[in-house]
């Protein structure tokens, strides 16, 4: 017995005679398993069910990283990209909805000064969105900055319950931020995984 892949399910074999995960004896006949079959080969019992799209596979059409199988990888990558760029334009209506606040709220409280601070620190903010937004990113020096402001925004909670809403803005974009991390990561791996399924079927 040579290595190779099962004829049965697909799995790569080192030098056996009977399949660890089909069970299938390594002959040259067709899959005996009463079982699932792979959708892509129909010789072979499938060993997983992909979690995008519900299809049977055999060990060779799984990508283990993912749970998918190689047919839903790309269309994986596509909605990262789509679902990225509808977190990060929350994220820019945040920054603008908390920079149009936090001077208002800080006038409403008979802070002038405090007033313009904030307005300068909004201005701020918002430039660093706009730049980052054309560059398809967003600004950690901009979450600095609102950062700062709703330091300054506590300060008023003595005198007014209106700085809430301003801080319960900021506590809702750091969440986006969070989830923009997480789509990022994902999206940069399924990327290389996308890019290695175009070379597979590169003819």
């Amino acid at each position: 017995m040579n290595d190779g892949e099962c004829y049965s399910c697909g799995l790569w074999l080192d030098d056996v005679m009977v399949c660890p995960g089909c069970g299938a004896v390594q002959t040259v006949d067709d899959a005996k398993v009463p079982a699932a079959r792979c959708v892509e080969h129909e010789k072979r019992v499938a060993v997983f069910t992909c979690g995008r799209c519900g299809r049977y596979g055999c060990a060779q059409c799984e990508h283990e990283d993912s749970g998918s199988c190689w047919s839903c990888v790309p269309s994986r990558a596509q909605v990262l990209v789509r679902e990225l760029k509808r977190v990060r334009k929350q994220m820019a209506v945040s920054v603008f909805a908390f920079a149009g606040l936090s001077p208002l709220v800080a006038l409403a409280a008979q802070q002038v000064q405090l007033a313009v601070v904030l307005a300068v620190l909004s201005g701020c903010m918002t430039t660093l969105t706009v730049n980052a937004w054309v560059h398809r990113d967003f600004s950690a020096f901009a979450l600095s900055l609102m950062g700062i402001a709703c330091i300054l925004l506590v300060c008023l909670l003595g005198a007014s319950l209106l700085p809430l809403v301003p801080l319960g803005v900021a506590g809702w974009l750091f969440t986006r931020v969070n989830r923009c991390s997480a789509l990022e990561i994902e999206h940069w791996r399924f990327s290389r995984v996308a890019a290695e399924v175009e070379r597979r079927i590169a003819p």
